[in-house]
């Protein structure tokens, strides 16, 4: 059943870049009816876009999987952090357990929260790059250049992290044994 697994890997990934293609897309043809003078190349953003969310996803795997390390070890051990970060982050594309809310562990710190928290840097974190790199040449006031950057930040943000794509595949399992 391992195969599942990689398959909704893949589609993870997949979800994550029609996303990205699909908001920019639309935003540059809404921008491209506005009287705005400035190139929006949608491939570029895309390209910031993703380089950001999986950027700031695998500095948070690292953290939680640091704080793990060293919780076990006592110090961070560099070997052990190293060698958990690819299986941590392929558990971190399948998406969080939810079922794990409110269990006798306490384990939703680990496994849920960490997601809403990539969710939420994501934004201000893609406004900045939005506003630096995408929107610097656009011949539009300040106020109009942050409101294009936010709402593409907003748009762009990686909600797709949210869908539980290992839950899901636990239930098809589950499903063709019994």
């Amino acid at each position: 059943m391992g195969f599942l697994y990689l398959i909704f890997g893949i589609c993870a990934i997949a979800v994550s870049i029609g996303k990205a293609l699909a908001v920019n897309f639309g935003i540059s043809k809404y921008l491209s009816k506005k009287p705005y003078e400035g190139d929006y190349n949608f491939k570029k953003v895309v390209l910031y876009t993703l380089g950001t969310n999986y950027i700031l996803l695998s500095a948070i795997v690292l953290f939680i999987l640091g704080a793990i390390v060293c919780s076990i070890y006592k110090y961070l051990n560099l070997g052990q952090l190293l060698s958990a970060f690819f299986p941590g982050f392929a558990m971190a594309l399948f998406g969080p357990k939810y079922d794990t809310i409110g269990d006798e562990y306490g384990m939703y710190n680990e496994l849920v929260i960490p997601f809403f928290i990539l969710v939420i840097l994501s934004i201000p974190m893609l406004f900045l790059i939005n506003y630096k790199f995408v929107y610097k040449d656009f011949e539009v006031s300040k106020n109009k250049k942050m409101k294009l950057s936010f709402f593409t930040a907003l748009a762009n943000a990686p909600y797709e992290f949210l869908i539980p794509y290992g839950m899901i595949v636990d239930m098809i399992i589950d499903s063709i044994i019994f």
